[in-house]
């Protein structure tokens, strides 16, 4: 990375489909010159076999993404200070 870091940050992303829902954590930081975009984690499951509706599922990768997010955080805050999380 080029320049200092003025912003971390931590995005989530999740999706859901009647095949699976997933959830991903990626880490930009801001420099003073660029932006550098890190992927982080993610986490995927298959939807339970008993048919679930879209918003359902959507509520369960939601779910999940509250869980990832809290344990990067977690994680993170022994070696970055994180400005905000989206």
């Amino acid at each position: 990375m080029k320049g200092e870091a003025t912003s971390v940050s931590l995005h989530g992303f999740c999706e859901a489909s009647t095949a699976a829902y997933a959830a991903v954590v990626h880490l930009p930081v801001k420099t003073t010159e660029e932006v550098h975009l890190s992927f982080v984690t993610s986490e995927t499951r298959v939807p339970p076999l008993v048919r679930q509706t879209i918003s359902r599922l959507e509520l369960l990768a939601a779910l999940i993404l509250a869980r990832l997010i809290t344990r990067v955080r977690f994680v993170l805050a022994h070696f970055i200070q994180v400005s905000y999380t989206r």
